[in-house]
């Protein structure tokens, strides 16, 4: 049943204006959160770019990602962080963090993305949002109601402000089943307006980051492309249980090493030596899929090739030795290459549909939030209203048959046996 007339429900109006206080907040620790890892990444890496080679990778890269690899493990011996990393969605169903490991495990974020680790914002900046939203709750002394509100208020604030969209937030709660979402709009509420809220705060200095960061020159849409990305979905979907094969072999291999700077190093050692044989596997992915994109065609099948599998390695790695960060960006990378790849091979298919088809299904394959991936797939390639069938379908497709079917779920239990 729809919630009615919760407005005038007694300290509700006092719940939006901390949900507004919350998105300020968040809007603001997001600014310092991504001017820092841009002031030290400018720093550290001196306006470097990255080359496209084999082997062009430098000593210079192999000592940073080392330093990062020691440094990520000092702090989590030194926070005593030795358990599962949180996730945002996690943290969305529990409706609280405590605000001091999200500052915690947020600066080990930071380090993993200036010290080149391929992983995403997202999981650092979900969590300090999260964070921010328990913190107000509890100086304001709501109940568990309002203060699982509020977290949520927290995580809506920095992907709704970061992506210019409001509705991301409340999306994502839509897909992710809990009893608390039943009251509809009433629960959703505070989610926007700390979203627009953070949208005030981040569009004056950051403007749209997320929209139309690739350009991919594209025809007018044909039908036959949809198809097309139906069967690139499916093949986005088996890159992901791939990779989570992967993950699972790496995070048992890393169980093996239970000192976290030991663990750190170890990690940073693969990840230093694929960079520097791969360069293009370095960091999030998010500036060298641009060079993928623009220059995939003259960099060959071979070097394309081992890009992916290079990126997969290096992902998998960053998320189970020590670094910490979102999977989002790194995702995103190893589908679009793949189907910057596949375009080559098969004569006719678009550069267009391949990547963006596989860049979705790649994403929904292991995020199971397909709405949320095709919304930001659409956005972060400018995709016209009507491309949106491409992700959408290859999105969809992915998540039924890696979700919908269990075998993710079976993988993991046969990884556990």
């Amino acid at each position: 049943m729809v919630a009615q007339g919760f407005v005038l429900d007694t300290g509700y109006g006092r719940h939006l204006l901390r949900s507004a206080l919350v998105g300020v907040v968040s809007g603001l620790s997001v600014l310092l959160f991504l001017g820092a890892e841009h002031l030290l990444h400018e720093v550290v890496w001196s306006g470097r770019e990255t080359p496209s080679g084999w082997f062009t990778g430098s000593m210079y890269a192999v000592v940073i990602v080392l330093l990062a690899g020691a440094a990520v493990g000092w702090l989590r011996s030194r926070f005593a962080m030795h358990g599962p990393d949180p996730n945002f969605i996690d943290e969305l169903i529990e409706g609280e963090v405590e605000p001091g490991h999200a500052v915690r495990i947020a600066s080990i974020g930071l380090t993993s993305l200036v010290g080149g680790a391929s992983v995403g914002p997202e999981a650092p900046l979900g969590s300090l949002g999260a964070g921010i939203g328990t913190a107000v709750a509890r100086r304001s002394g709501d109940l568990e109601e309002e203060k699982a509100d509020l977290t949520f208020a927290g995580i809506s604030a920095v992907f709704g402000g970061l992506g210019t969209f409001a509705y991301v937030g409340p999306i994502m709660a839509m897909e992710i089943y809990h009893p608390r979402w039943s009251s509809g709009f009433k629960r959703m509420a505070p989610g926007l307006v700390s979203a627009l809220t953070a949208f005030l705060v981040l569009f004056p200095a950051l403007g749209t980051p997320f929209l139309a960061v690739y350009q991919i020159p594209a025809p007018q849409l044909k039908l036959w492309w949809i198809p097309a990305a139906l069967l690139l979905g499916l093949l986005g979907a088996v890159v992901g249980l791939g990779v989570a094969v992967a993950m699972g072999l790496s995070g048992r291999l890393a169980a093996r090493v239970t000192h976290p700077v030991l663990r750190g190093l170890a990690g940073a050692a693969v990840i230093a030596a694929v960079g520097f044989a791969l360069p293009l596997t370095m960091f999030s992915g998010r500036q060298e899929l641009g060079v993928i994109i623009s220059d995939g065609a003259s960099l060959g099948l071979g070097l394309l090739a081992m890009v992916v599998l290079g990126k997969i390695l290096a992902f998998v790695v960053s998320m189970r030795w020590g670094f910490f960060g979102g999977p989002f960006f790194p995702l995103l990378f190893i589908g679009a290459a793949l189907g910057a790849l596949i375009a080559q091979v098969i004569p006719g298919l678009p550069l267009a549909v391949a990547v963006i088809s596989l860049a979705a299904g790649a994403c929904a394959s292991l995020i199971p939030l397909p709405l949320m991936v095709i919304i930001l797939t659409s956005m972060i390639f400018g995709l016209p209203v009507e491309m949106t069938v491409l992700p959408s379908v290859a999105a969809v497709t992915a998540y039924l048959a890696v979700h919908g079917t269990g075998v993710l779920t079976w993988l993991q239990g046969v990884k556990d046996r």
